[in-house]
């Protein structure tokens, strides 16, 4: 099984999450979803939470075609109690290739159960979702799921 984790950072934590998981797995390639708006700093801050309150439009750019792969894992920070721009725009683009799509949510606040269901309510073509919250420190659990599944 081939295996892809795509992912969006602001502040790095989803890319050092994705570069955790793909050590456990035996075969696996890792892209990042580049937005063109900048989100950094306390304004960059805000205005992700007001992006994505409003359900804006990203415009985005990453390297690899999800159809390549058997398994995407997705993993995108929680902003105002859900995904990204960028994360919403890929899985718009992508769509018709995913094989088989799971999503990972990293949120710090809220409780993991409200933001997956919100994720798996709204996102129905996944496989599986998961939220990893620093609230629940529910981390290490999580990744043993992922990798178990992903690995087989």
């Amino acid at each position: 099984m081939t295996n892809l984790i795509t992912y969006y950072s602001r502040t790095g934590s989803c890319k050092k999450l994705s570069e955790e998981i793909a050590k456990t797995l035996s075969v696996c390639d890792i892209d990042e979803i580049i937005d063109e708006k900048d989100y950094s700093g306390l304004i960059g801050w805000f205005k992700a939470g007001f992006y994505e309150a409003r359900k804006k439009e990203a415009v985005i750019s990453y390297k690899k075609n999800a159809s390549s792969y058997d398994n995407v894992l997705l993993i995108t920070p929680v902003w105002a109690g859900g995904m990204t721009p960028a994360t919403r725009q890929y899985i718009k683009k992508e769509l018709n290739g995913f094989n088989n799509l799971y999503i990972l949510s990293v949120c710090m606040g809220s409780k993991s159960t409200k933001v997956a269901d919100t994720v798996s309510k709204n996102y129905e073509i996944a496989s599986n979702t998961w939220c990893i919250s620093g609230a629940e420190k529910n981390k290490d659990q999580i990744i043993n799921e992922i990798t178990k599944l992903l690995s087989k």
